[in-house]
């Protein structure tokens, strides 16, 4: 790094030292003014749990951190929404840029990006059984090499999965559609308290 480092008027490609395995926090750290790639830094395997939750003022990209071979299951655990609500990682507003962040904020599972964590080798089929309530990505988990279950065992889950997702669908059609006759009652009942 002494060479980048004696040489900073040169054109360096700071998208390809931010991936590079042998950059150390400390040159990130001194040399923050550089238009690193903060996805490529947080993907990057240097970077551990430890250095994030230090500098949690750094705009670390959770979709890169969600990748990283150094997040395990129980950092990922320890770092989710208490009540349970996790967003979905295709939702536009989730935001990754983590700058007005808090580790003890509510927020910090909506960061996870849940295909990438599907694709981490440290996640194994008992964290993904334990948590099937969980928007793993099913597609990434069927090339995970360490998710080691039945042909048959994953396609009966992600039918479980996906009838699930049914299901929701349709009671939510149901409870407020006035068409059906949940949502009639419901709405007959609303109205009552409302005189």
């Amino acid at each position: 790094w002494e060479i980048v480092k004696d040489n900073q008027d040169k054109p360096w490609n700071w998208y390809s030292l931010s991936q590079n395995p042998n950059i150390t926090w400390e040159f990130v750290k001194d040399n923050l003014d550089k238009p690193w790639s903060w996805y490529d830094l947080s993907k990057n395997p240097i970077m551990t749990w430890e250095i994030v939750k230090d500098n949690f003022d750094k705009p670390w990209d959770f979709s890169g951190l969600s990748w990283n071979l150094n997040i395990t299951w129980d950092v990922v655990k320890d770092n989710l929404d208490p009540s349970g609500n996790d967003v979905d990682p295709s939702d536009n507003d989730v935001d990754s840029s983590g700058n007005e962040a808090d580790l003890s904020d509510n927020d910090v599972d909506k960061r996870w990006d849940w295909w990438g964590l599907s694709c981490n080798p440290n996640i194994t089929w008992e964290i993904v059984k334990e948590n099937l309530d969980k928007p793993w990505d099913w597609s990434c988990l069927s090339q995970n090499p360490n998710i080691i279950c039945s042909k048959d065992e994953l396609i009966n889950l992600y039918v479980q999965y996906k009838s699930a997702k049914l299901i929701q669908r349709v009671f939510r059609e149901a409870n407020t559609n006035p068409e059906y006759k949940l949502c009639k009652k419901r709405l007959f009942r609303e109205f009552e308290e409302m005189l």
